[in-house]
């Protein structure tokens, strides 16, 4: 994207790389922005809805609002990149898109919403997050004797973005803990995997203890940003994979790619 202000994902750009059939399809589309929010909506054309009904009336699947039930879909005459980016930018000047679009936090969707504006070089971020329902964040600090990157309780208030206006009051829907090595210059993921590892894998018994004694998850995350088709070095050691077996935590991956 040519305006650094927010980055636009567009699922149905994965599945092939471009896409196909825009006035008969759906998907959902992601914007991050540079304060690190996260919002998704899903996009589907007035033909798809047609198709969908078509294809699942018999069942009667659609009557009991097994597709229809975002209250998040936004209806279009086509799913093209160009459409859709228009849409957000109107959304965004009208003071609309805080209803278009749902603020999802990390754990929800699963993906990183620390997404920096486009750079010319290829960057690479790991980290690794405590997340749960009632924890005390400052607790897993002194347990583990590290300072987190960022932390917050659920039913924290998240701070509206300044562009958007009316907006409504959002919360945090998880508490977390999280430990990050920030956005590096990067041609070989492990080099950020190894700096999360060369802090925490001392801590692995003190891991275990705070899994056993309070609700919580653990992930890994890998973020890569992909500049001029510099791909990083992408797979995982022996030494990253063990750790992460051993304090049974995931392993997620996100990826952006530019021009």
């Amino acid at each position: 994207m040519k305006n650094m202000d927010y980055i636009v994902w567009i699922e149905a750009e994965e599945w092939s790389g471009t896409i196909s059939d825009i006035d008969d399809m759906n998907t959902d589309v992601t914007v991050t922005f540079e304060d690190e929010s996260k919002w998704i909506a899903s996009f589907i054309t007035y033909k798809n809805m047609y198709t969908l009904v078509e294809k699942y009336k018999g069942t009667g699947e659609y009557l009991g609002g097994k597709y229809f039930d975002s209250s998040n879909m936004i209806f279009v005459d086509e799913c093209s990149r160009k459409r859709i980016e228009e849409l957000i930018a109107y959304f965004i000047q009208e003071g609309q898109f805080d209803h278009k679009f749902s603020e999802c936090d990390d754990i929800d969707y699963l993906m990183s919403n620390d997404v920096e504006p486009n750079t010319d070089q290829t960057k690479v971020m790991a980290y690794f997050m405590i997340y749960g329902d009632k924890f005390l964040p400052d607790n897993i600090s002194s347990k583990l004797g590290i300072t987190p990157t960022k932390q917050h309780l659920k039913g924290d208030i998240i701070s509206p973005h300044p562009q958007l206006r009316n907006s409504r009051t959002m919360y945090r829907n998880e508490t977390v803990w999280e430990l990050s090595t920030g956005y590096q210059n990067s041609y070989d993921i492990n080099d950020q995997i190894n700096e999360l590892l060369d802090s925490l894998e001392s801590k692995q018994n003190a891991l275990l203890e705070i899994k056993r004694n309070k609700s919580t998850s653990f992930m890994f995350m890998i973020v890569i940003q992909v500049r001029n088709e510099e791909t990083p070095a992408t797979y995982l050691k022996s030494r990253f994979l063990n750790f992460a077996t051993a304090i049974g935590a995931e392993i997620h991956f996100d990826l952006y790619v530019s021009n």
